[in-house]
């Protein structure tokens, strides 16, 4: 099995080190970094011109980051304003009444 079909990554797309790097490697570092209990980095290995592997990088967060990641993870997601909801969604009160 490939490394592309481990990881999920269909043939033809992401070809590039630079479409990788941007629009999969990025991404998910960020997202870890911002929401788990540890900062993640990764550095790419070269063999001449060609990337040839990345290292990934874990480290524990400190005390202040840990709780800023934990709020994050706490606070809701979705927002919804009751005007958004329109005429058609029946109004909680009058769905329990």
């Amino acid at each position: 099995m490939t490394r592309r079909a481990l990881l999920g990554m269909p043939h033809g797309k992401l070809i590039r080190w630079q479409d990788i790097k941007r629009r999969a490697l990025e991404p998910a570092i960020a997202e870890v970094s911002h929401l788990a209990g540890f900062h993640a980095a990764y550095t790419p290995i070269k063999r001449g011109r060609r990337m040839t592997a990345v290292r990934l990088i874990w480290g524990l967060k400190d005390q202040d980051d840990l709780i800023a990641a934990a709020q994050e993870l706490d606070r809701p997601r979705i927002a919804v304003p009751r005007a958004a909801w329109g005429r058609s969604r029946p109004s909680p009160k009058s769905a329990s009444a």
